[in-house]
């Protein structure tokens, strides 16, 4: 048998392959005169490519939560309205400062290949999940298809996962050159102070039309300024200085203030970057202008544009007031979107040194564009209602599951009374759960005592009773949180109202994610004027909380999904079928939508929709029997939905003289170790323990009636008084207060 040599072998298949270009070669669209390509991933501008908004997911910086994890609500609700969280000028305050020491880094990674945008950094600690649904671990893989209108090719620089194999080639380090020079005199702006414009991106994957926010430069000179940057997960980077005034809106964008620089940044794997559109192919020079101290010197920092990257160092500028020119890089310039990226790699000082500022320039910038979006995307609102609801409704029971992909927010329930739900940390945990009762709005007058909102019963012995008084005043619960250390994916809350004259009464619970059985949260009364509340409402919110100069992730899109139910005043459960919206004429980066038998609703990413004015519903297709409704509500399980601590009742006092009275109350359910105190004075000081003018720990309780003398009263005196019954269950306040008058 012939063999054939190993030199004519090598020679057959190099002739094969030659063939099989050509061949390929061929064989693309045969008019590519609208496409440009870079490295392998085409932008066909007559065939926009897909992109879908989940692509920009990202996180919250630290956690802006009260002492106990619980944010607090700034705007009064109202019955029945979507709650806008914000404050007027569109700055959630919470009560605490966002947290600096977030340990939790991860970098926006590759935004979406099938959407053109290039990757932001394939060395990252943790990488995001990029198709639209749930990363349990935080690494899963990149789904990249083929997209033959697109012209979508994917070329070996590309991976599949967000790792970097080291066995791939990858693309050689640009030099990174230190000049350590002033600013450049009478340079320019660049589009510092052009107005902010729409960008048309083509329609989406749902045939909706998705537009950019941009401000395209006139002189081919990019000015990344602070301003316009964003943050990557749990960073400890800070905006300061005063920033240049008047810039096109400042107030939308970044709450009306400017910053000069971003400083604090001092880990490892902190990121600032910036959206930036191209529309030319051509030569770009990148120059970052730094103030770095002599102990600062030596830090690693990486620069990314697309997939091209340069690692610089930095050296002493005699300070970091002294701002100075610092790294000069070349860059190759092609037409797409990309995120700028400059990423801590090491840092031997206290941090790598004060950042001002960084020009692009070259024919590559020609008509180039910045990219905006909001420094930390505003609230999205919903109400939640049901088609088949003839009857008033008394309960509801609403599930949240958040898509987490390494980001935080507060996602609550809004109420007729204020707010009940949780916020979330990066790493999907629970931080706490808010039972908020609004009492009057920020620059009002207090109301007489009487007409304040108050906690009537809490379900753990380690609750507190308290209130919060920052962007409005109210009552909420203190010091336990059920989901302490927890994950959750799914958060399932209910709400039971009685109504009343003066108060309406609402009891809140939650299910226990571990036993998977109802357990009480908190229940509190709200003034309503003599008008009780017709029908209980439920809709919702997504924010995320936190001043310009630290939360700006903007960049990232955060989304929760809902499923829920609505029992009437007859038993009778309904499914939440409709999801209510409140629609503007602006141009948004919000969306609402629905998969399966779930609502959804997000905020946040550079991607905006021009929204609808007016109202609209969204109503499930094919939604499901309430009859099919899940077993923990039903029978024994749904009967859960009435449990309290205690069972306590105020009873009219008896053998009252001029200076003494038995007051009376009676227990149906004491709980486990049970300990109560007596409260009474001249006034009904409600469930504020601190407001009565006495109070006396009892020696025994007991079910049944239960008598307490009280002396030393004033005779001819009109008297208050509550008991508070404490156990291993919780705490429980008698609902009402018993009166009587001392005798003359």
């Amino acid at each position: 048998m012939d063999t054939v040599s190993p030199r004519c072998f090598y020679m057959v298949l190099l002739v094969a392959l030659i063939f099989l270009g050509c061949e390929t070669a061929q064989s693309g669209d045969g008019d590519n005169r609208n496409s440009v390509t870079d490295r392998g991933l085409p932008i066909d501008t007559a065939h926009p490519i897909p992109f879908d908004q989940s692509q920009l997911d990202g996180g919250l910086v630290g956690d802006a939560s009260s002492a106990d994890g619980a944010f607090e609500p700034d705007t009064q609700p109202t019955d029945g309205a979507a709650l806008d969280s914000s404050t007027s000028d569109g700055a959630f305050v919470p009560d605490a400062e966002l947290a600096e020491d977030a340990s939790t880094q991860f970098d926006l990674g590759q935004i979406g290949a099938d959407s053109g945008i290039r990757s932001m950094d394939a060395h990252v600690d943790a990488h995001l999940g990029l198709d639209g649904g749930t990363a349990t671990d935080m690494r899963p893989s990149l789904d990249v298809e083929s997209n033959n209108d697109a012209h979508m090719e994917i070329d070996s620089g590309i991976q599949t996962d967000l790792a970097v194999d080291a066995a791939s080639p990858q693309p050689e380090p640009r030099p990174c050159q230190i000049i350590n020079e002033g600013p450049i005199a009478g340079r320019g702006e660049g589009q510092l102070r052009v107005p902010v414009t729409s960008h048309p991106l083509g329609p989406g994957p749902d045939g909706t039309d998705r537009f950019l926010r941009v401000q395209t430069t006139s002189d081919q000179h990019v000015l990344f300024h602070v301003n316009a940057s964003f943050f990557n997960v749990g960073s400890a980077l800070i905006l300061g200085g005063d920033g240049p005034e008047g810039l096109p809106d400042a107030q939308a964008l970044n709450r009306r203030f400017t910053h000069a620089y971003a400083e604090r940044w001092n880990r490892p794997g902190e990121s600032i970057m910036w959206g930036l559109n191209l529309q030319r192919a051509g030569p770009l020079v990148l120059e970052i202008e730094m103030g770095v101290d002599d102990a600062m010197a030596g830090a690693d920092v990486e620069i990314v544009l697309g997939d091209q990257r340069a690692l610089c160092t930095t050296e002493s500028t005699g300070g970091i007031n002294m701002q100075q020119r610092l790294w000069r890089i070349e860059f190759d310039g092609m037409p797409g979107l990309y995120t700028l990226t400059m990423t801590a790699q090491h840092v031997p000082g206290q941090e790598v040194g004060r950042f001002y500022q960084a020009h692009l320039t070259g024919a590559g910038a020609e008509d180039a564009q910045l990219v905006r979006a909001r420094w930390r995307p505003a609230a999205v609102h919903a109400q939640w209602r049901s088609s088949t609801m003839e009857q008033p409704s008394r309960l509801w029971v609403i599930e949240l599951a958040p898509q987490l992909d390494g980001q935080g927010f507060y996602s609550p329930i809004t109420t007729q009374f204020g707010y009940f739900g949780s916020p979330r940390s990066d790493s999907g945990e629970i931080t706490g759960v808010n039972f908020s009762m609004w009492s009057f709005a920020r620059g009002e007058d207090a109301p007489p005592i009487d007409q304040l909102s108050h906690i009537v019963g809490i379900g753990h012995p380690d609750g507190q009773f308290d209130g919060f008084d920052h962007e409005g005043t109210g009552a909420k619960v203190r010091g336990w949180n059920p989901y302490d250390g927890q994950q959750p994916a799914t958060q399932t809350l209910a709400l039971r109202v009685d109504p009343g004259n003066p108060y309406d009464t609402y009891y809140g619970y939650y299910l226990d994610p571990v036993t998977t059985q109802w357990t009480f949260f908190a229940a509190g009364k709200k003034y309503n004027d003599g008008r009780p509340l017709d029908s209980l409402t439920a809709g919702a919110f997504v924010e995320v909380a936190g001043p310009t100069q630290r939360q700006r992730t903007g960049q990232w899109e955060r989304r929760v999904y809902y499923r829920g139910w609505y029992r009437d005043i007859g038993g009778t459960w309904h499914t939440i079928d409709t999801q209510q919206i409140n629609g503007s004429e602006e141009l948004i980066n919000k969306r609402w939508g629905m998969t399966g038998q779930q609502h959804w609703m997000s905020m946040g990413g550079l991607i905006h929709w021009q929204d609808e004015p007016g109202n609209r519903q969204l109503v499930l297709p094919d939604p499901p029997n309430p009859n099919d409704r899940p077993e923990h509500l039903k029978g024994e399980s749904e009967r859960a939905l009435n449990a309290l601590p205690a069972g306590i009742r105020i009873e009219s006092a008896q053998n009252i003289d001029a200076g003494r009275a038995d007051v009376r109350f009676s227990v149906t359910d004491a709980g486990t170790n049970p300990r109560a105190r007596l409260f009474w004075g001249s006034q009904d000081a409600l469930t504020f323990a601190e407001r009565w003018a006495n109070e006396r720990a009892l020696d025994a309780v007991q079910v049944g009636m239960n008598t307490v003398s009280i002396d030393g009263l004033n005779a001819g005196s009109q008297y208050a008084y509550r008991v508070l019954i404490s156990n291993d269950e919780g705490h429980m306040w008698t609902l009402d207060a018993g009166r009587f008058e001392t005798m003359p």
